[in-house]
């Protein structure tokens, strides 16, 4: 697979139960369909999926909110299937969420993640972005699993 058959586009609702097998194949705590149906509902969400053919390869899921009179881009979630890991997927979707998240709310100017702090190649993806580490946030994916908050301003 090249990422120039790749396509990202606007999550439908057909797309869910790829996204939850994605979702579960990725992480030890992955969230439930419900999460992923609020998500999908929900207006202020940045939902994109990514796709070979008819195959779905992987998603992003960003939140918009404003803290303190700022307007923050929240990446929650950016998964691939793991039979598609390594090809520039990942990239891809974290170029198209920062993209979105400026072009349709011009406002954004900062997105922010946390990702476990065991998770090199995820960390290496977003530094390579231009994300930088702002703290540690202990036990926040459960006991002795602790997050690694970045910030791309």
């Amino acid at each position: 697979m090249n990422t120039e058959d790749l396509a990202i586009r606007n999550c439908k609702v057909t797309d869910l139960r790829a996204v939850q097998r994605i979702e579960n194949a990725s992480f030890d705590d992955p969230y439930t369909p419900m999460v992923f149906w609020g998500l999908y509902l929900s207006r202020d969400t940045i939902f994109r999926t990514a796709f070979v053919q008819d195959n779905i390869v992987g998603y992003s899921v960003s939140k918009v909110e404003t803290r303190n009179g700022k307007t923050v881009a929240h990446l929650i979630s950016l998964a691939v299937d793991p039979l598609s890991r390594r090809k520039g997927i990942g990239s891809k979707l974290l170029e198209d969420a920062i993209s979105q998240s400026k072009n349709s709310y011009p406002e954004c100017k900062v997105i922010e993640l946390e990702v476990r702090t065991d998770n090199e190649s995820a960390i290496a993806l977003y530094l390579k972005f231009g994300f930088r580490k702002i703290r540690l946030i202990s036990n926040y994916y459960g006991r002795g699993k602790d997050a690694q908050l970045m910030e791309l301003s």
